[in-house]
């Protein structure tokens, strides 16, 4: 081996050692209705490996709830955290939405770009968002071993559909929910965060929706978002030609 190969399982420690990985900690909040001050027990990364717990309740989409012990109430809280799915080489960074662009620079300049070389050479997928729930669903989506690129492009092709056909209202959100017992993939859609229908889409449908996004050379690159807005376009593009 030439001092410029790289060998993966070093290249692989490399960059996970390269992840902080703390201890949770716990940060003061206010009950917005009793005005008591408790404590919450907040994670700045999660690894499937690491801490599996806190990746369950981030699953469950109840990482960031909170009760208050004095009255009861229940308060929504998110925060800036990591997500590392070291068995599917995937991480995702929840961040502020204003903060999108500073994260990305900041994970190029990671070690005079040294981390972004390694992870694409290890096909590591690295994104970004600012949504709590698109981080679940992210984590859901490398969790069952799918590219998230296929799926947001499948979504946005039911959406589309639904919406011409009157199904949906045109205001409904469409989250990947999982598999079904058939292996079948879930697309749940919400409305104001009320749940109003699922589709299933098969792993056939799917795995020819990776070929079109192949062929149209859509993955070829590892864009940082990767979204409803991303997927469109591409769609937009595709009915075009």
């Amino acid at each position: 081996m030439s001092a410029h190969d790289t060998d993966p399982v070093s290249d692989q420690r490399r960059i996970l050692e390269s992840i902080e990985m703390p201890e949770p900690a716990q940060s003061v909040i206010a009950c917005p209705s009793c005005g008591f001050e408790g404590q919450m027990t907040v994670w700045t990364a999660l690894s499937d490996a690491l801490t599996p717990g806190a990746v369950e309740r981030l699953i469950e989409g109840t990482l960031f709830d909170y009760t208050c012990p004095t009255c009861g109430e229940q308060v929504f809280s998110a925060y800036p955290c990591l997500y590392n799915d070291r068995e599917h080489k995937a991480m995702v960074r929840l961040t502020y939405a204003d903060q999108i662009a500073e994260a990305a620079d900041a994970i190029d300049g990671v070690d005079d770009g040294e981390f972004k070389r390694l992870g694409d050479a290890l096909g590591y997928r690295i994104r970004l968002t600012h949504q709590p729930d698109t981080l679940r669903e992210k984590a859901v989506i490398f969790r069952d071993g799918l590219d998230d690129r296929v799926m947001e492009y499948l979504k946005a092709g039911l959406v589309a559909a639904y919406a011409e056909d009157g199904s949906l209202s045109g205001d409904e959100v469409a989250y990947y929910w999982g598999l079904d017992d058939r292996d079948d993939m879930i697309v749940a859609f919400f409305d104001e965060g009320r749940s109003t229908d699922q589709a299933h889409i098969s792993r056939e449908a799917y795995d020819e929706a990776e070929e079109v996004l192949e062929a149209g050379g859509y993955l070829e690159e590892e864009p940082y978002v990767v979204d409803a807005d991303w997927a469109a376009d591409i769609l937009d593009e595709l009915t075009v030609f």
